[in-house]
């Protein structure tokens, strides 16, 4: 099974939350329904150590065009993924769609197994009915040719499932509270990002995100991800390379008064080198080293050379981040 990056987790999230969104009822309804949802998952492998994974989620009942994501894993912490493709799902397992100028899916679902699984409800909600995991073989015609030819994809079958999620009755809530506001600091993690705009839309940034763990034996956790995000058509492109560290020294960051001061990277193979942050005033930064990586797409790319912003977070942030940038517990986004 391919496990999905942050990026893809997060569309998948998305989606959910738009198919999840309460059935037409009036403003006197103490209850709302979350329709049942099939969650369509195809595996095949591709060429140079590759993987494909198709996915659409398709709400119960719903027909016309839906959002079908490409996603691509490579042999080493490399992937690629697709957004923006629109095709044909049904409950019956047929899915057709094109991503242009890059391959395109015809496949429909000869299922081999059904297994009952019981949905454990949101808070305040109960399921009606129970789920089911669909196991079985999609058949038709799966192509897919990376940009660069990083690697192609061509068969007429592949393993897949189909989850079958039923729907939620949900109480209303009387009053919309409010999350509580965390802080880096109280969630345990210390942040860099630094980013540089491509041109045409495109951008590449790089974010190290250090997490303390408060488990006995357990030392620092550190995420190191290289991403190059970029339109292709109507397509939106995120390449990237990312690598877990657990060794100490691989990320250190100075913050005297809650606000970052100095920091270091030295993340593990496949990056190679080091980078160095450091805050000059308020509200500026510099970023310097050797740090480069290979990022899918785009080929090995030097991380440090001029044009890069940079920003870090501990308890509070620094000012050095863009105008429009979000920061959402160590992961940056810019805002359309």
């Amino acid at each position: 099974m391919i496990r999905l990056g942050t990026a893809s987790i997060v569309a998948l999230a998305l989606a959910a939350a738009l198919v999840g969104a309460p059935a037409a009822a009036g403003a006197a309804t103490k209850t709302q329904v979350r329709p049942g949802k099939r969650l369509f998952v195809v595996e095949a492998r591709g060429s140079n150590g590759w993987r494909l994974q198709v996915t659409a989620l398709v709400p119960s009942g719903k027909t016309g065009r839906q959002p079908i994501g490409f996603f691509t894993k490579g042999p080493h912490h490399e992937e690629v993924q697709y957004y923006g493709a629109k095709g044909q799902a049904t409950e019956d397992g047929l899915i057709a769609a094109k991503a242009p100028g890059l391959g395109r899916i015809s496949v429909r679902f000869e299922q081999t197994s059904e297994t009952p699984v019981t949905d454990v409800p949101q808070r305040g909600c109960k399921v009606e009915g129970k789920g089911a995991m669909l196991k079985g073989v999609f058949r038709g015609t799966i192509e897919l040719h990376g940009e660069g030819g990083y690697t192609t994809v061509e068969r007429h079958s592949a393993p897949g499932w189909i989850e079958v999620s039923v729907p939620e009755v949900c109480r209303r809530p009387k009053h919309r509270s409010r999350p509580p506001k965390e802080t880096a600091e109280e969630e345990g993690i210390e942040f860099l990002s630094v980013g540089r705009d491509e041109g045409n839309g495109a951008s590449l940034t790089f974010h190290a995100i250090g997490w303390h763990l408060k488990i006995p034996g357990e030392g620092p956790l550190t995420s190191f991800t290289a991403s190059y995000i970029h339109k292709r058509g109507t397509l939106t492109v995120f390449a990237t390379t990312e690598v877990l560290g657990k060794e100490a020294g691989l990320f250190s960051l100075t913050a005297p008064d809650g606000t970052p001061t100095e920091a270091t990277v030295k993340p593990p193979a496949p990056f190679s080198g080091t980078g160095t942050f450091k805050l000059e005033s308020p509200t500026t930064a510099s970023w310097t080293g050797d740090l480069s990586v290979e990022v899918p797409t785009l080929g090995t790319v030097n991380l440090t050379e001029p044009g890069f912003w940079a920003g870090a977070c501990a308890a509070h942030c620094t000012e050095t981040f863009p105008n429009g940038l979000q920061i959402f517990f160590g992961v940056s986004s810019r805002l359309p």
